[in-house]
């Protein structure tokens, strides 16, 4: 019996030259003609469906062109962006830069200085070694580079519309290399329809240019959109002063160094503290030998590092930097890089959980809580309000307080055996946002005189108290053996 099959044939209808007669069944004459099984792809669509894969949106150009811009050893990097990123996206370094041979190479496909063979694909020392980010660009935007070695005394130009390359010529420039791509997906309309708002893409730049900068402290970066400066950064030796920079002193201040060496692996960074934990995981930054990643791995241990200090549906604030050897991790697994394989992930994962672990049992994670107000006045009032509670008339009945637990029928001073000044709970009752315990020993006021000034002279010291008092609707006092308990509702 053959094995032959009948080629695939299709319906064309041959009147009507937008008639798909194989759904329509055009009424007018038709013929069938073979179908080719496989077929070679032009080399702009090639280049297209590459540009698919590593050019996502503005952000992702951004990426692909810093990163370039420190392989080449840029020291100031300025990136500047109009509407999003749909009319304009340019940065301009001050690294090596390129002559008038590599200017025409740079822009083909798989066309890279960083590797040579196999071996060098997998001992990975640069941001960038795939060849394919101008290409890509160059396909579905309007790209003009601008680049000059500092050795030389011109620079050249060249242009790149949808794929299409122009002749480089000489044009007057600084050392350096300046990128423009502009109108980004004008090539491929219905890619530039999937983009989102101006302001929605600006905050997808700044996110990317966060963490670029993160990885790199000791560059300096400047990031400009709609000619209004959303950036200014200068070169940094000290990864907490950058975080500072980019998120303010209030965050840096609180965060908790980290650092753990062994076995070929380093991690060290930054996290705050379980009272800093966010609604979102984008607070969780990991980079990898100066990488942005994105690691489940990782990611499990940070998280596993703050269970039972924190919410499990929130997310902690950590700023981990991985050192490793570059043979023993594979960063040629999705085109945008952000995703890698480790060649033992189990280790990797101890060693970021003992970092982050062994830091927290070595430190002190309380917080205490401070007043809104600093003002004399305000201080004066609460003072005299702790007075009047601690030592309140012995024969006045016990005060309200706003939010306090209630309390239940008073004992007569006959069937307690104390003074009538305290209140005791009903029983069954309980604090609310309290479980409900067997109320603790009362303490004299005598203890509390060297904490609250005046009430030494103003309590005679055989008076005792017992109560629960709610302050901001958050906290409640109450009396302990050795002192006062807060409990956090």
């Amino acid at each position: 019996m053959s094995n032959t099959y009948p080629s695939p044939v299709r319906r064309r209808c041959v009147r009507h030259a937008n008639c798909n007669a194989s759904v329509l069944y055009c009424t007018a004459d038709w013929r069938e003609e073979p179908v080719p099984r496989i077929r070679v792809l032009p080399p702009e669509l090639i280049s297209r469906i590459a540009a698919g894969e590593c050019v996502e949106r503005p952000a992702s150009v951004i990426k692909e062109l810093v990163e370039n811009a420190l392989d080449a050893g840029a020291g100031r990097i300025d990136v500047r962006t109009m509407d999003g990123g749909r009319e304009l996206i340019q940065v301009v370094d001050d690294g090596g830069g390129m002559d008038r041979d590599d200017l025409c190479l740079c822009v083909t496909q798989h066309a890279t200085s960083k590797i040579a063979d196999d071996d060098d694909l997998f001992n990975i020392h640069t941001m960038g070694f795939r060849g394919e980010a101008l290409a890509s660009i160059g396909a579905v935007a309007r790209l003009e580079i601008t680049s000059r070695r500092p050795e030389s005394d011109v620079g050249h130009m060249i242009r790149v519309d949808a794929g299409k390359m122009s002749e480089p010529k000489p044009v007057a420039a600084k050392p350096g290399t300046t990128v423009e791509a502009r109108d980004l997906f004008h090539a491929v309309p219905a890619r530039r329809k999937f983009l989102r708002t101006n302001q929605t893409e600006s905050g997808h730049i700044t996110e990317q240019f966060c963490r670029l900068a993160l990885a790199q402290c000791g560059v300096a970066f400047s990031l400009r959109s709609q000619n209004r400066v959303v950036h200014e950064l200068q070169p940094v030796n000290d990864r907490r002063q950058r975080i500072a920079d980019l998120y303010g002193a209030e965050l840096a201040d609180v965060l908790i160094p980290i650092r753990r060496e062994g076995g070929g692996v380093l991690v060290e960074g930054y996290v705050a503290p379980p009272a800093e934990s966010r609604g979102s995981g984008k607070w969780e930054y990991v980079f990898v030998n100066g990488r942005y990643v994105r690691d489940r791995f990782v990611s499990h241990a940070i998280k596993e590092a703050y269970r039972s200090l924190i919410d499990p549906r929130r997310y902690p604030v950590a700023f981990v930097f991985i050192t490793i050897n570059p043979d023993v991790v594979d960063v040629n697994v999705h085109p945008m890089k952000t995703e890698i394989r480790w060649r033992d992930s189990n280790y990797v994962h101890g060693q970021v959980l003992a970092a982050l672990r062994d830091k927290f049992l070595s430190t002190n994670l309380d917080h205490g809580f401070q007043a809104t107000r600093e003002d004399d006045a305000y201080r004066d009032r609460v003072r005299k309000a702790m007075v009047d509670f601690f030592t309140q008339s012995r024969s006045g009945p016990a005060p309200v307080h706003h939010g306090a637990a209630s309390a239940g029928p008073r004992t007569t001073q006959e069937d307690a055996g104390e003074m009538p000044g305290r209140a005791e709970s009903a029983p069954g009752a309980s604090t609310p946002g309290v479980e409900s315990t067997t109320p603790p020993p009362s303490l004299s006021r005598g203890d509390f005189a060297p904490l609250i000034p005046g009430l030494e002279e103003a309590a005679a010291p055989e008076a005792h108290v017992s109560r629960a008092l709610q302050v901001h609707n958050a906290f409640i006092v109450a009396e302990t053996v050795d002192g006062l308990m807060i409990i956090d509702q």
